[in-house]
Order: structure tokens, then sequence, then C-alpha cells
């Protein structure tokens, strides 16, 4: 209780290696962190020269992750913590898969393997673990990025620029995708707190900042502007000044 476990990536030594990192937050309300510990990983001793996207796979033993290899490959992986080996190469082949996240006994990524050729467009995909099949589960106009799963499970939040602008769609594992925010500076990178709550990146007077916002059932109750009181750390707009070229 009150004790929150967070996992990323950084650099050490010329090469990423994983981190994870206790926080505690205190009767007083004060969040604690503790030293991060570095998962016993190595990547380049599985051939891994760049590590992205890490997340844990259904408790604290074992992560997903993008990992780009020495074959200039970038495949999703799934590492086991304790003995620092990689479990499972999800992925093999020329396509860029990135951002991996689970959801119930599915790994969902993005993918530009079904695009046309030069285009570049990521969709999601789904990998199951029993059977190691591969479907792809949207396929808009536009690119699917940083899949999340809610708390209890029950739905995919995404990001989409499906109609010109990145904005957030939720998925049931039986359903279709549908629009809850309609923003025209875009939303992106959702973050669920709640089951029916989450944080967003937004951009609005020049700025990113973090906003809180409901989640509908369905499409109706869109969220159409980004509110700027329901923002996370916003400060007062800042005086803007004209550069001057220094004289040399």
């Amino acid at each position: 209780e009150n004790r929150y476990l967070t996992l990323f990536t950084a650099q050490r030594r010329s090469r990423d290696v994983v981190y994870t990192q206790e926080i505690r937050r205190l009767p007083d309300g004060t969040l604690q962190l503790s030293g991060p510990r570095r998962l016993g990983f190595d990547p380049l001793e599985s051939g891994l020269i760049a590590l992205s996207g890490v997340r844990f796979a259904g408790g604290t033993d074992r992560v997903l992750l993008t990992g780009l290899g020495l074959d200039g490959y970038q495949d999703i992986y799934l590492v086991d913590i304790e003995s620092g080996s990689i479990e499972q190469r999800l992925t093999h082949d020329l396509a860029s898969d990135r951002m991996p996240v689970l959801w119930n006994d599915q790994v969902i990524f993005t993918s530009d393997r079904a695009s046309p050729p030069a285009t570049f467009a990521y969709h999601l995909f789904s990998y199951d673990l029993a059977t190691g099949g591969l479907t792809q589960i949207t396929d808009s106009s536009g690119n699917e990025l940083n899949p999340a799963v809610s708390f209890d499970g029950e739905r995919l939040f995404f990001q989409s620029d499906a109609t010109g602008v990145s904005n957030i769609y939720p998925r049931t594992e039986s359903g279709t995708p549908f629009q809850v925010t309609d923003v025209t500076t875009g939303f992106f990178v959702p973050a669920p707190v709640s089951n029916d709550t989450l944080i967003v990146s937004g951009f609005n007077d020049a700025e990113f900042l973090l906003y809180q916002i409901p989640v509908p059932e369905a499409s109706v109750g869109i969220v159409s502007e980004p509110d700027v009181s329901v923002a996370i750390g916003a400060q007062p707009p800042r005086e803007t000044h004209r550069n001057h070229p220094r004289r040399r």
C-alpha cells in the first residue's frame, strides 16, 4: 500500500540498461524515491544495441521491451528480470515494431508492417502468447501509437491521427475503436490512472501540459478542447521576448 514500482531505460557507459525504482507515498502526501536498481539484463550479450518502450508483463518478474538488434531489426522481446535473459523474441522481421504492452494474454504493439512501401504508417497488432498468432487490430488512414491498458483490463487506449490530428481512442477486445477526444491541437500518450480517468499530454498556448480527462463509455460527451483548469502543473503564461542577434 502506498508503494509503487516504476520501470525505465537509461544509458550507462554508452549502452542502454533497464532500471526499476520504488516510489513511496508518505503519510503527509509527499513522495519518497529510493535509489534506482539496475536489472541484470545485458542487452549487448543478447545482441541488442538499443532498448526502449519497456513495460512490466503481468507482474514484476518479466518485462516487455523494444530492442534494436545488431542485425538492424527492431523487434519485441519478453525478458526475465531475475535471470537477465531473453525469454522470447516475439517478432523477427524487417518491420519496425515498437511500444509493447500486455493486454490479458495478448501483447499489443505498434508496427509499420502493414503499410504500403515508403509510407511508414503505424498500426496496432496483437501477438497471442499462447499460439504465437499475429493479428492486425487497427487499420485507419493514420498512425496508431502508444497503446495503454485500463486498470480493469477491459479497454485498450491509444492515440490516432486518423482525422489529421492526434486524439485518444479506446477499444474493447470485442468492439471497435471510437474517438473520445477531438482536440484541434492534439492529445498524446494516454496513461490510465483509474478505470474512467486518463492522464494525457496536450499542446496548448505554445506549451505541452498534462491533462486529466474523463473517459466516456461511448463517443458521447467527447472532449473537444483542452481545459487548462484541469492541466497538471500548469504555469501562468510566460512573457515572450524577441531575440536580438548578438554582435560578434
